[in-house]
C-alpha cells in the first residue's frame, strides 16, 4: 500500500507521500507522488492523495477537466455530492468497480483510499465511496497511515513547534520504520488556503468597519478658537 498524510492551518494545505509501489514482497520505486493538485480557473485548488491501486491514481488525473464550478456553500457538500459521485463514474468506465448481480448494488474493486484538502478542509474518501470529514487539521491513509498519525499526535500533544512540511516528513519516515510497504524518497506539496467568491463577499460584509480616529487639535488653535494669529 502507501501512506500518504496531509495538514491543513488557517493559511496553507499540505500533503505528502512515500514514492514505493508495492506488489506483494516486491517494491518498485516510482518517479511521481501519490498525490494531484487539481487545479481550477473557476475553484480554489484541491489536493487529492491516493492509497491503493496504481489504477485509481491513473484515473483520477482526468479529473482537472472535468470538475464543474463550486456553487455550494460547504465544501463537505461539494466533495460529498460532487467529487465523490464523478470519482465514482470514472472509476466504473475504467472497470475498476462492478454491479452485484445480487444485491444490484456497485461493489468496489478499486480498494483505494483517497485524501482529500479542499477549501480549508480534510476529507477522506472510502473504498465505498463514503466521504468523512476530518475533525482534526490533519490526517493520512494507507498501511502507513496509523503510524504517521500517531507521529503527528504525538509531537503536538507534547507542544512540539514544527512546522507543518516536517511535521509530515517525519510522519512519513515513522510509517517507513514501522510498515514494510513504505518508502522514502518523500514529496510534498504546499498550496494557498483560496477562498470563494462568496466567501471573501461574506468576509467583506462581515468585516467590522474602521473607527474614525479624531484628529487632534494642537494646543495653540484650541486657545484661540482654532484661529491663527500672525
Amino acid at each position: 500500500m502507501t501512506c500518504v498524510v496531509a495538514w491543513i492551518s488557517e493559511e496553507k494545505m499540505f500533503i505528502g507521500s512515500d514514492t514505493a509501489a508495492v506488489a506483494g514482497d516486491r517494491v518498485i520505486m516510482i518517479g511521481n507522488p501519490k498525490f494531484l493538485l487539481i487545479k481550477r480557473r473557476k475553484n480554489p485548488d484541491m489536493l487529492i492523495g491516493v492509497a491503493g491501486r496504481a489504477k485509481a491514481y491513473q484515473v483520477l488525473m482526468k479529473l482537472n477537466g472535468l470538475i464543474p464550478e463550486d456553487k455550494t456553500k460547504d465544501p463537505h457538500a461539494f466533495v460529498s455530492q460532487i467529487i465523490s459521485p464523478l470519482i465514482q463514474c470514472l472509476m466504473a468506465e475504467e472497470h475498476l468497480t462492478y454491479v452485484s448481480e445480487e444485491t444490484e448494488t456497485e461493489e468496489e474493486l478499486q480498494s483505494s483510499e483517497l485524501l482529500v484538502a479542499y477549501r480549508g478542509k480534510l476529507f477522506e474518501i472510502g473504498a465505498d465511496f463514503s466521504v468523512l470529514e476530518i475533525a482534526a487539521n490533519f490526517h493520512a491513509i494507507g498501511s502507513g497511515g496509523e503510524y504517521a498519525v500517531s507521529s503527528i499526535t504525538t509531537a503536538v500533544n507534547m507542544g512540539a513547534k514544527i512546522e507543518p512540511e516536517q511535521l509530515i516528513l517525519n510522519a512519513l519516515k515513522a510509517a517507513e520504520t514501522y510498515s514494510a510497504s513504505v518508502r522514502g524518497p518523500f514529496k510534498t506539496i504546499e498550496v494557498p488556503i483560496e477562498k470563494t467568491e462568496k466567501e471573501e463577499k461574506k468576509n467583506k460584509k462581515g468585516a467590522k468597519p474602521k473607527e474614525k480616529v479624531p484628529k487632534k487639535t494642537s494646543k495653540k488653535k484650541k486657545e484661540t478658537g482654532g484661529k491663527t494669529k500672525k
